[in-house]
């Protein structure tokens, strides 16, 4: 279990903000994953986190690029560049998301109040050829963000 006020978390923000700028796409999605997981709040953090993964937002995978817009979502975090960038990067790469990737994406959006459309656009061209590849939950995520932004009354 997560415990907010832990030495290893504190540590691990005071270490990860020295050496940032060394992580990979991979590394910064998880950091990022992990505090918003564990309900850690360090701004400075994911600051660096959402400037870091701006530079290097060309080689996320897209589960990588889901955990991390989800973990800003988490965090009530609008970082505007970061989410910009992970926009163009799923829209651009939208074929390569599997399921729960498009489902996080969409919660992670709708969460954040965010309209996207060209986003959303991706998303549902993507999704409802592979509907079946859908589990509930992801369905119901999608079904939410839709809902949510106001898209489900749409032709």
């Amino acid at each position: 279990a997560c415990v907010a006020g832990m030495p290893p978390m504190n540590a691990a923000a005071v270490e990860a903000s020295i050496t940032i700028g060394d992580f990979s796409s991979r590394e910064l999605s998880n950091l990022a994953w992990a505090f918003a997981r564990c309900s850690v709040s360090k701004l400075k953090l994911m600051d660096s986190i959402a400037e870091q993964a701006i530079t290097k937002i060309s080689g996320f995978r897209p589960q990588e690029v889901a955990n991390l817009a989800w973990a800003f979502a988490r965090q009530a975090v609008r970082n505007k560049p970061l989410i910009d960038s992970i926009s163009k990067k799923a829209v651009l790469n939208i074929a390569e998301f599997k399921a729960p990737d498009i489902a996080g994406l969409a919660w992670s959006f709708a969460a954040m109040g965010l309209r996207d459309a060209p986003l959303f656009g991706a998303i549902s061209n993507q999704a409802l050829p592979m509907i079946q590849e859908f589990e509930a939950t992801d369905l119901a995520s999608i079904a939410w963000s839709v809902a949510k932004l106001g898209y489900g009354n749409q032709p």
